[in-house]
């Protein structure tokens, strides 16, 4: 007997109803390339990544559950509910929430980004230089909404490393 069927035959609805969500977000991500997104306004574009993250968590609770991890299937299923507040308290005043989610993002990006090259001396990957460069212009366009943020960076690390 397949682990399939043997979740079909031990969980019958509960079942049905995992494959119903799996269903939809192949769905969902199969239609939805990254190219839309950008064209969304923000509210738009924080509701779908959401959505998705909720959808993705729903599917890890799922395989966690019917795996016989229940209790790690409840850590997630957490974070799930978090999505849900966030969605809701967003919903309240979308414009500024969802600007205010989205800037919160690429702010965080970069700091993590120079928190981890002044703590892990990460000078010498040549992948990081595009990396901080976009992130460097996505903050700039924050900054300039949120000027009171800028304490939230620390200040970029100079390199010596000549190669």
């Amino acid at each position: 007997m397949t682990l399939t069927a043997e979740i079909i035959q031990r969980f019958g609805p509960e079942a049905e109803a995992r494959e119903f969500y799996e269903s939809l977000i192949l769905a969902f991500t199969a239609k939805l390339g990254a190219r839309h997104l950008g064209a969304l306004s923000p509210y738009p574009k924080v509701e779908v990544g959401l959505g998705v993250k909720g959808m993705k968590s729903w599917r890890a609770v799922a395989h966690l559950f019917f795996g016989g991890f229940e209790e790690d299937a409840e850590i997630v299923l957490r974070s799930l509910v978090d999505v849900v507040v966030d969605m809701k308290f967003i919903s309240l005043d979308p414009k500024e929430r969802a600007q205010r989610f989205i800037d919160y993002q690429k702010i965080h990006g970069l700091r993590w980004l120079r928190e981890g090259k002044k703590r892990l001396d990460v000078t010498r990957d040549e992948e990081l230089p595009g990396i901080e460069a976009e992130l460097n212009r996505d903050a700039a366009d924050v900054l300039k909404r949120r000027p009171e943020w800028k304490r939230l960076l620390p200040r970029p690390r100079v390199s010596l490393d000549t190669r």
